[in-house]
């Protein structure tokens, strides 16, 4: 049965590739998202391991209210110095991490698709979180360094004049060196400044502070051992960390915002795993319909119906295993166009070399492999249904199962179901949002699973009402083209579903996407209620004080000249 199975798949080829099509697609959803977001998340795991690199423990202010956005505490210097008479420490360097603006060569800030841009502060040996790859670290109070991504995209070079925008007015300082941060391509979009600490502290306020502390302990003082004894003279408003402890903290930030986009590609990978089922259920419902008499010769040869649910099982598991094999390689090649498309767009999420965990490939070969098999499920099952008589006759079709009286019902009980949980997930109070939403898709699943098995009782009506108007103008074409829906009304109605599936996202999409900017608007509508909004380019950086008295003296103007126009 298992040379049989083969054999029937490599006599029909065509149908067999556009079955692994159908696999094909949905596993490459599902591998390209996640290759992309694990290869995003080494990305930033090595941009903050190098962030560290050189320290073994990290000195931090607490927030004063927990928030996303909060910032913590200043650092006083007198703290470092505290640290720097404990035996076992062997170096202490202080840090500024702050927020800046670059103006490129067209006298326009420098646009980082949303990112910030970071100003941060030089830390020589034996700290290593920035590394100056072409000329030197700066060393001055007009001096900067620049990350070597930003400089290549703006066409600097060491030795240039940069305008550097910080809490102070925007002024020139001199491009002295380029720096790099880990492996990583990129800083996912953003823009870095380097200064040297004292020019930070006096270009973002901060005389006598610091934002980090990073330490490093003499040879043989362990980590946690350096951390205790720093944690015992900390003041309440200070904790500290190991740096592998500081480093997985921020991964673990990084993981959660990751999170919103792996589950949206992967929405839409589940969806095309759905319409590849339907696809593949309807593929080999066809297939067994056209092989009644070659199935029915087996069965009079002495096949049993376990042997013919073999033969066909064996076949969805062939299909399903190379569609998946096939999907987890295409799905390196989507990864690396949904990067590009971001980029595209403005959003250069830092990349290195592509990452496909063990996680990834057992993934995409269970879901490609059990779907397939789910969906060839209920052909193979009618397969074992033709009787030997049914090679005597020319033209013959499996019979109907003896539960198939149940079917109305049992579509009946899935589609209230599936509207209930719709409802539930979306009117639900309280609870966590990703649940709800989650139990809201599988609701959603099963109401469309429900509404597949009701829809063929309407292709007939359906079918008179859309071919009304095409017989009225070719009366033979429509007629026949009304026969031959009507013929097989499962087969139509789930060729229509994968289709139903397809538009019901398009829809959905462009609702969604007309509310949420229609939401947006009428809550920034709301929220400017002054004449005019001054913000920062990528959205959330402060703005320099200086610029307040600036745009209050151009509006007083604006206001006096419109008055003398009335005048």
């Amino acid at each position: 049965m298992t040379r049989l199975a083969l054999r029937g798949l490599a006599a029909r080829k065509l149908r067999t590739s556009l079955t692994v099509i159908a696999v094909l697609l949905g596993v490459t959803m599902i591998a390209g998202t996640f290759v992309l977001t694990d290869t995003i998340q080494k990305a930033f795991d090595d941009i903050f391991t190098s962030q560290t690199k050189g320290a073994d423990v990290v000195v931090t202010g607490k927030t004063a209210v927990k928030t996303d956005f909060a910032q913590p505490r200043p650092l006083d210097e007198a703290l470092l110095a505290k640290i720097k008479q404990i035996p076992d420490v062997r170096q202490v360097a202080g840090q500024i991490n702050d927020t800046a603006a670059v103006v490129g060569k067209d006298g326009k800030i420098v646009k980082t698709g949303g990112a910030p841009t970071i100003a941060a502060t030089y830390m020589p040996p034996p700290f290593k979180a920035v590394r100056i790859s072409t000329g030197r670290a700066p060393a001055g109070p007009d001096e900067i360094a620049l990350d070597a991504g930003t400089a290549d995209k703006e066409n600097f070079t060491v030795g240039d004049e940069v305008t550097v925008a910080t809490a102070q007015p925007k002024r020139k300082f001199k491009l002295v060196g380029l720096a790099s941060l880990g492996n990583a391509t990129s800083f996912g979009g953003a823009t870095v400044v380097i200064f040297d600490l004292k020019t930070a502290q006096q270009l973002f306020e901060k005389p006598g502070r610091v934002d980090f502390a990073y330490v490093a302990g003499k040879s043989g003082v362990s980590p946690d051992a350096l951390k205790r004894q720093i944690a015992s003279i900390l003041p309440p408003t200070a904790q500290v960390r190991t740096a592998s402890e500081e480093a997985d903290k921020l991964g673990e930030d990084i993981r959660q915002g990751l999170s919103f986009l792996t589950t949206g590609l992967l929405a839409f990978a589940f969806i095309a795993v759905l319409v590849g089922a339907f696809l593949i259920f309807n593929t080999f419902s066809i297939t067994v319909a056209q092989r009644a008499r070659e199935l029915a010769l087996l069965r009079t040869l002495g096949a049993t119906r376990r042997q013919v649910l073999t033969s066909v099982m064996l076949e969805a598991l062939t299909i399903g295993v190379i569609g998946s094999v096939v999907g987890i390689l295409a799905g390196l090649g989507f990864a690396k166009a949904i990067n590009a498309l971001f980029k595209a767009l403005g959003i250069d999420l830092p990349t290195t070399s592509l990452v496909l965990e063990t996680r990834t490939v057992i993934v995409c070969l269970l879901v490609g492999t059990l779907v397939t098999l789910a969906g060839a499920l209920a052909p193979a099952v009618r397969a074992t249904r033709v009787a030997p008589v049914e090679a005597l006759r020319e033209a013959s079709a499996p019979t109907r199962g003896r539960l198939a009286r149940l079917t109305p019902w049992l579509a009946g009980l899935l589609v209230l179901i599936g509207a209930g949980l719709v409802v539930a997930g979306l009117l639900a109070k309280g609870g966590d949002t990703s649940t709800k939403l989650l139990g809201a898709a599988g609701g959603a699943v099963v109401l469309i699973l429900g509404i597949a098995m009701l829809s063929p009782r309407v292709v007939g009506p359906a079918a008179r009402v859309a071919a009304w108007p095409i017989e009225r103008f070719t009366k033979l074409t429509g007629r026949l083209a009304r026969e031959n829906a009507t013929r097989q009304p499962g087969r139509t109605a789930v060729t229509s579903a994968a289709l139903m599936i397809g538009l019901a996202l398009v829809v959905f999409v462009t609702i969604f996407a007309n509310g949420l900017r229609s939401s947006i608007s009428d809550l920034i509508d709301r929220t400017l209620a002054g004449d005019i909004a001054v913000l920062h380019d990528d959205g959330f950086s402060p703005i320099p004080a200086a610029v307040g008295p600036t745009v209050e003296t151009a509006l007083t103007r604006a206001r006096r000249a419109a008055s003398e126009i009335r005048v």
